[in-house]
């Protein structure tokens, strides 16, 4: 691991807490860490991953900060569960290229929540790992949602570019054959339809 990168690694206990910051300290995001938690790599007889949550550090404590900032912003403004929250999270100047497309600014969070709250109900996100580096911090999720009375889930990767404590650019790449496959043809033509 390069000395600019941290890893993230969660467990459940972790990612309790880490749900305790994204709802009850989203509007301030009082109470983070000031410093990164650090420890040293498990020993080879040990195994990867750890038996415990570890994080890796090598940089400063904001690292973590912007880590835990994007996960929050993919699992509750992204998922549409507070997207008026988006200021918080995003630049005025934000850009989104998402499977090709691309929105910008505030605006275009919306849109693109919109978009896709209207193919899946009970939109959630899910952030399953997490890297950073430098200014950069890419992140590993899961969306799961309800389409035509069908649950479906699929993976997707982030990558968001920041200035500051705020994201002004996100790369995002979605699994898009593995949900068509999942609605089925009837399923997915009533979506393009509906489009």
């Amino acid at each position: 691991m390069g000395r600019s990168q941290l890893q993230v690694c969660f467990t459940r206990d972790e990612k309790r807490r880490t749900q305790k910051y994204s709802t009850r300290q989203l509007d301030s995001l009082e109470g983070l860490p000031d410093e990164a938690d650090s420890t040293a790599l498990p020993s080879p007889q040990g195994g990867w991953p750890p038996a415990r949550s570890t994080v890796i550090n090598d940089m400063h404590a904001i690292d973590r900060t912007q880590a835990l900032r994007a996960k929050v912003a993919l699992e509750e403004v992204c998922s549409g569960a507070r997207l008026a929250s988006a200021p918080k999270f995003y630049s005025s100047h934000f850009v989104d290229h998402v499977n090709g497309a691309e929105h910008r600014g505030h605006e275009g969070i919306r849109r693109s929540v919109q978009a896709y709250a209207k193919v899946l109900s009970d939109l959630r996100i899910d952030v399953k790992e997490q890297m950073v580096d430098t200014d950069r911090v890419t992140s590993r999720f899961t969306v799961t949602g309800g389409c035509y009375g069908r649950q479906v889930s699929f993976e997707g990767i982030t990558i968001s570019r920041f200035e500051g404590e705020l994201i002004v650019e996100d790369w995002t790449v979605t699994d898009g054959w593995g949900l068509l496959k999942q609605l089925g043809v009837w399923r997915s033509l009533l979506i393009a339809l509906r489009s």
